[in-house]
């Protein structure tokens, strides 16, 4: 039986295991892949990502083979987004195949201006202050010992990887054969405008959901936002006879 086959990436300094509980709130025909990223988690002992071109080859090597048969969607958020876009991108240039959704939460266009000046490179307690100001954890992360030796160095790396994150403006990328579903909040340091600007990268529809909230929003609209996905994938199964 044909299924739909759906490939979340997380924000900086998270596992791919955030999205565990997810198995039991997406429709029964929807399978749930959990790639991890490399330096957490299961990868723990392996470097960290140095450029985004590093991270999209070692992750394309990991999706599931039916990807390449099956539908499948892809969702990202904040330093997800990227990865989950730049793998979009791989897949259709390299094996002409497209998800049919991309969903994006917290992460302005690639060509949208910085809202905020990088932090990765920040020292010790700089780095700390303006990590508190995104909110998403607490001071108490940082005062645990335990916790901050595993944790700092995760969140450095992600961030590095998506301060840097550079595409060439004059590269002649084709827009995405797919459809995007944008999630973003009032809050946030991102502006809407920045989020909207995804629209030229699909061919399909651009669809944008506000929620009150900061850059973490996820964290207390997760339920709404599946449902949200849920109804996209129920639709989509609708019309091609997936049985639920």
């Amino acid at each position: 039986m044909e299924r739909i086959h759906f490939i979340p990436f997380p924000y900086a300094g998270s596992s791919v295991m955030v999205y565990s509980r997810w198995r039991t709130k997406l429709p029964d025909f929807v399978e749930l892949h959990l790639i991890e990223l490399a330096g957490r988690g299961s990868r723990l002992n392996e470097p960290f990502y140095e450029h985004m071109e590093q991270a999209v080859t070692d992750l394309e090597a990991a999706l599931p083979r039916a990807i390449m048969e099956e539908p499948f969607v892809l969702f990202g958020y904040s330093m997800g987004s990227i990865i989950a876009y730049e793998l979009a991108l791989r897949l259709q240039e390299k094996h002409g195949r497209s998800p049919l959704y991309l969903y994006m939460g917290a992460r302005r266009a690639p060509h949208a201006p910085e809202s905020s000046p990088p932090i990765h490179h920040l020292p010790a307690d700089a780095f700390r202050r303006e990590v508190l100001k995104l909110g998403g954890m607490t001071a108490e992360v940082f005062d645990n010992e335990l916790w901050a030796e595993t944790f700092l160095p995760i969140l450095r790396a992600d961030l590095k990887l998506a301060e840097r994150y550079r595409p060439d403006p004059a590269a002649q990328r084709p827009p995405l054969r797919t459809n995007m579903r944008l999630f973003a909040g009032k809050e946030d340091v991102i502006p809407l405008e920045h989020m909207k600007a995804w629209q030229p990268y699909v061919t399909g529809t651009c669809e944008l959901t506000v929620y009150d909230g900061g850059h973490f929003f996820i964290h207390q609209y997760e339920d709404d936002i599946l449902q949200t996905i849920s109804n996209d994938l129920f639709h989509y199964a609708e019309k091609r006879k997936i049985s639920p």
